[in-house]
């Protein structure tokens, strides 16, 4: 969706659709990562309920709140302008998913 924007011949709307197409695909990262990783109900619920004093257990404060922050984080770097670096960052974090 971001490609087909980024690729729109009209350089006075490219820019602001390609603003608004890297806002929604973050934030729809960042509410799929909060339901898929939450420590109630989410992918590891399991685990860290059979675990109660793993590191991962102990330190759910910690990490579930920086995963879910990260998207919006680059969401707010898109717009604030730097929609190139945003949009490099999230492929990254992507691919590393």
């Amino acid at each position: 969706m971001v490609y087909a924007v980024h690729s729109y011949q009209h350089a006075t709307y490219a820019d602001s659709l390609e603003r608004i197409a890297l806002l929604v695909v973050m934030v729809g990262t960042a509410l799929f990562i909060m339901f898929l990783s939450h420590p109630k109900r989410g992918v590891l619920s399991a685990y860290l309920a059979a675990n109660p004093t793993s590191y991962i257990n102990r330190l759910n404060s910690l990490w579930y709140p920086l995963l879910v922050v990260t998207p919006l984080g680059l969401a707010l770097l898109a717009l604030l302008g730097y929609v190139h670096t945003a949009g490099t960052l999230m492929r990254s974090l992507v691919a590393e998913l």
